[in-house]
């Protein structure tokens, strides 16, 4: 995206990748910004979020995210696929194991499965015979618990032995008998009827795959070059870089972007402590250079648990350019996308209420919560009660319960924005989510 950005300003642009991104994460909804309040909220709670570091006032923000919507849909639809929604707007999706998540974006395909729009109404929810991994009856469970009249409907199809929810990338949406007003089938089909949506998914991610496709069209569409390989370094002078460094040639440019990602994609990296591999940017958490004055505590966690510094990033000035370990701002031509910016704890949020439970692994969440509560000094949640949510059974419940103070709303919110119920999903289906998250 930070490719189409620049090429869509005017640039001549060079896309250097190792491999394939983090795309196949995608369940197919993007969230691209809470409300305003919340956002303006931000500065006192999250000083460090990239939206802070901007330093832009509502108007700015709002015609920014505006603009970038607008971008994104339009570049994605010359590439063949429709996206739905706007970042004004948060709905709420079911995914294909029955979990709940907001997006203000999602595929055309998926749109019409809204669950405030499904309120009532009857809605057959496909499953397929052949396919193990995926439980239509648990699915339907879960969307009667969000006040939709859902029903599971089996129905057969020619797969192979042993065949996956990846087997139906491609094929067409089988019909079915019963009379109902809407058909929420496995994401991958094709050729849905026209009262048909798709679920969001989880990995693989035919949705994914989708926007992968997508996006390597619109950057062949605005004339981007793309080439693959390892970027190993920099080559700059004073606080001009030059050069992009691979093991076999120098990239020359006037502007740089980097946006590598974080840890799983490697654009931070745990040996002793995190580092940036490339430009050797500062490593930042909560204000505070990890290397050695990261909080001990959190530096212990990293041993005990697989989850990573939760907003731990680089940190930039108010156009996005990084600073160094010195917190100074270390190149004037060099600029810092996506993942790898730090500040937000969306991560530990993600890796609490998606884990497999106090129950199932109580170290791994007993450290997690602990790690929440002193990232959160002002107004720590209970540890009791995050325990208690990790429960799929206590979670089901929670999402239904009238919530009256504002910080008991936040954590509410929490729960049906970020959890999945693993008793619905496949152990690896739960790994690899986990591992993502990671």
């Amino acid at each position: 995206m930070a490719a189409l950005g620049a090429v869509q300003a005017g640039a001549e642009v060079m896309l250097v990748s190792r491999a394939p991104g983090a795309t196949a994460l995608y369940a197919g909804g993007m969230e691209i910004a809470a409300e305003l309040r919340e956002m303006r909220a931000l500065a006192a709670s999250q000083p460090y979020h990239p939206f802070v570091r901007l330093g832009l006032n509502d108007f700015e923000l709002v015609t920014l995210l505006d603009e970038v919507c607008y971008r994104v849909q339009e570049a994605l639809l010359r590439a063949g696929l429709r996206i739905a929604g706007n970042w004004r707007t948060t709905g709420w999706y079911a995914d294909v194991h029955g979990g709940v998540r907001p997006a203000h974006l999602v595929p055309e395909s998926v749109f019409p499965g809204e669950l405030g729009g499904l309120q009532g109404k009857r809605v057959a929810v496909v499953g397929v015979s052949a396919i193990g991994d995926y439980d239509a009856v648990a699915t339907a469970g879960a969307l009667e618990e969000a006040g939709v009249r859902a029903m599971p409907v089996s129905v057969s199809m020619e797969l192979p032995q042993s065949a996956s929810l990846s087997d139906l990338f491609g094929r067409q949406a089988p019909e079915i008998r019963e009379v109902v007003e809407a058909v929420a089938y496995p994401p991958g089909l094709v050729q849905l009827p026209e009262n048909g949506f798709e679920l969001l998914a989880t990995l693989p991610s035919p949705h994914g795959w989708r926007l992968q496709q997508a996006l390597d069209a619109a950057l062949a569409d605005h004339g981007v070059d793309v080439a693959q390989g390892e970027i190993s370094g920099v080559r700059a002078r004073g606080r001009q870089v030059e050069a992009a460094l691979t093991a076999s040639t120098e990239l020359a440019a006037d502007r740089f972007v980097l946006a590598t990602g974080r840890y799983l994609s490697g654009g931070l990296v745990k040996h002793r402590v995190v580092r940036e591999p490339v430009c050797d940017l500062g490593v930042f958490h909560e204000g505070v250079r990890v290397d050695r004055e990261w909080p001990l505590r959190l530096r212990h966690l990293e041993q005990l648990s697989p989850h990573p510094a939760f907003r731990t990033g680089v940190l930039t000035d108010d156009r996005l350019r990084p600073v160094g370990w010195d917190g100074l701002l270390a190149y004037d031509n060099l600029r810092a996308a996506g993942s790898l910016l730090g500040g937000y704890d969306l991560h530990v949020l993600l890796a609490l209420m998606r884990s497999r439970g106090l129950v199932a692994a109580p170290r791994r969440t007993l450290d997690l919560i602990d790690t929440l509560y002193h990232m959160q000094p002002e107004v720590p949640p209970k540890r009791a009660v995050l325990a208690a949510l990790t429960i799929p059974g206590v979670r089901a419940v929670a999402r239904h319960l009238p919530i009256a103070r504002r910080r008991e709303r936040m954590l509410a919110e929490t729960v049906r924005r970020h959890s999945f119920d693993p008793a619905t999903a496949t152990d690896e289906a739960a790994r690899a989510e986990e591992q993502g998250i990671d």
